[in-house]
């Protein structure tokens, strides 16, 4: 009897710790759902960049800035597919009318065959001109083929990855006050995008609602299943 006892006790016990568990859980899907929601609420609002706001933002802040294109100093990111054709990354320094600087990343061109050549880049506009940027600020690094960066000689650059610091030594102009050191691409219908190719996947407040009620519903049930037990060892 005091074995089976114990057995029972030891069972409420583990079902106890699995139904605060799994509260837990539904809980914290609830408070991720309403984090999305502010989430996507603040980055649908463009806020117009300033530059003593760069240690406060964040990835998926949306910028409006005001300056223009330094369009004869451009980087080509290499190792990109898109749609399955080999593809570089499009990267333009934009200066900032207080004399910040981005690296404005446009989105992708084809590659040639041949990889000796580079591709021909449209001409874009050098005047004042106001863009809308996302900032790109992954929690996690990309994978590289090597640390040791590269480039062409001449421009455009063709390099490995972005990296601002190295654009910014290689760039050496004196207009230059602040550097943005996170990626930033292009929104659409902005001057000088090209072939958008980046789709973030982000989980939506709905999905999180669903994950609580599961979370919950399984509570429940547990609860339920230990309540009949019990009943039934009344009996």
């Amino acid at each position: 009897m005091l074995i089976r006892a114990n057995k029972q006790v030891w069972l409420l016990l583990l079902c106890g710790l699995m139904t605060g568990l799994m509260l837990s859980l539904g809980t914290w899907q609830l408070g991720r759902a309403d984090e999305k929601r502010k989430w996507q609420a603040a980055m649908m609002q463009p806020k117009v960049y300033q530059s003593d706001w760069l240690d406060h933002i964040v990835d998926g802040n949306l910028l409006k800035v005001v300056g223009h294109y330094l369009p004869e100093r451009q980087f080509l990111i290499d190792n990109k597919v898109v749609n399955g054709v080999p593809s570089y990354d499009v990267v333009t320094p934009f200066l900032a009318s207080d004399g910040t600087l981005f690296f404005v990343n446009r989105g992708a061109v084809p590659a040639r065959s041949n990889r000796e050549q580079l591709p021909t880049l449209s001409a874009i506009d050098a005047l004042e001109a106001s863009l809308l940027i996302r900032v790109y600020a992954p929690s996690k690094s990309s994978f590289r083929l090597s640390d040791a960066q590269y480039a062409t000689a001449g421009w455009p650059k063709r390099v490995q990855y972005y990296d601002a610091d190295y654009f910014t030594q290689v760039l050496a102009t004196g207009q230059i006050t602040v550097v943005f050191p996170t990626e930033v691409r292009l929104e659409p219908q902005q001057l000088g995008v090209l072939t958008r190719h980046w789709h973030r996947q982000v989980l939506s407040p709905e999905k999180h609602v669903g994950y609580a009620f599961q979370w919950f519903a399984m509570a429940g049930t547990l609860m339920v299943l230990v309540g009949y037990y019990r009943y039934k060892k009344k009996l």
